[in-house]
């Protein structure tokens, strides 16, 4: 894949931002500091939104810092609506992409949050063995087969919902008891989009473990329930 050698940086003091374009489409990182930390979080956005949108008009970097994880956070592009392609169908070549760009090794295991429509792209990612923890808000969309299969292996999955809750339920139920303990699940108690821009849920989720219930207070979303009980090591 020719990619394109357009790279910007900006240090600031509460990290570091790239972003540069490849053939799929625009790629930032942000960090907190200006070593290159080994793990890494990819997060994937929803319709309606792109890279950039996401990333400046969700203030994904204040989100990120406020998690007070020291991980190496990647927003690739992802589909904008149901006819679009999936960017990024193969999480090897986005992570050498990541790796090439920042003069590191491809990290071994990733943690990969997805919102909404950003399913799409998670999905086509489950049979690398580099995922390991999966959060999904108010993804879990479509065909979730994928997720069955994946759930075999020694891996976690959170989920927080809000237009999906009722259906996540019922597939939680239906589960095997040895899968759904692999899987957290929430009501959000607030809107769809509240979800990634009101800056409560994704710094805490990322955090191992969720910082949840008390993080959030009771009052901030509502109530939380739990398909199963939280499984962070």
């Amino acid at each position: 894949m020719t990619l394109a050698t357009v790279l910007m940086a900006v240090v600031a003091a509460t990290g570091t931002h790239q972003r540069w374009t490849t053939d799929n489409g625009p790629i930032h990182t942000w960090r907190a500091g200006a070593a290159v930390p080994s793990m890494v979080v990819v997060y994937v956005h929803g319709y309606r939104d792109d890279a950039d949108s996401a990333f400046e008009g969700h203030g994904l970097a204040k989100q990120f810092a406020e998690s007070g994880v020291e991980a190496l956070f990647v927003v690739p592009e992802a589909p904008q609506g149901p006819q679009q392609r999936v960017f990024w169908p193969d999480l090897e070549r986005l992570l050498a992409e990541v790796a090439r760009a920042h003069g590191v090794p491809k990290a071994d295991a990733v943690l990969v949050v997805a919102h909404s429509g950003g399913t799409r792209t998670v999905k086509a990612w489950l049979s690398s063995p580099r995922v390991t923890k999966v959060v999904l808000l108010d993804g879990f969309y479509g065909d979730p087969k994928p997720f069955d299969a994946w759930l075999q292996r020694d891996v976690e999955l959170v989920m927080v919902g809000q237009a999906t809750y009722a259906k996540a339920e019922a597939w939680l139920r239906a589960l095997p008891a040895s899968s759904r303990a692999k899987v957290t699940h929430h009501a959000a108690g607030c809107s769809h989009m509240e979800l990634v821009t009101a800056g409560k849920w994704i710094p805490r989720l990322i955090t191992a473990p969720p910082q949840i219930p008390a993080a959030l207070g009771a009052g901030v979303f509502g109530p939380l329930s739990s398909g199963a009980g939280p499984r962070y090591t």
